[in-house]
């Protein structure tokens, strides 16, 4: 794993407005062995934003977990995807 990097994952997604706020809700970047809380960018405004998050990559991180939670309450509750993208640099974003 490249150590002192930092891994961004950029996800442009769409919520319901009843959905803001939820903090079930997020994008997340987690690096193993663990012991560190998940670094989150919460979905936070309805219709379609790009949302980031960012994490520097600890030396000796094994493996790299990323992705998004989403915990809907009921069948009329979605999120939407269209673009993904992974890309590591030596600064933050």
């Amino acid at each position: 794993m490249p150590g002192d990097k930092y891994i961004h994952l950029v996800v442009n997604a769409a919520i319901l407005p009843f959905l803001k706020g939820n903090k079930k809700n997020f994008v997340y970047i987690s690096d193993f062995p663990g012991g560190s809380e998940p670094e989150k960018t919460f979905f936070s405004s309805p219709g379609w934003r790009t949302y980031i998050v960012s994490r520097k990559v600890r030396p000796g991180a094994a493996r790299l977990v990323l992705g998004f939670r989403f915990t809907p309450g009921s069948e009329e509750e979605g999120l939407k995807i269209r673009h993904i993208n992974i890309f590591l640099s030596d600064e933050p974003l």
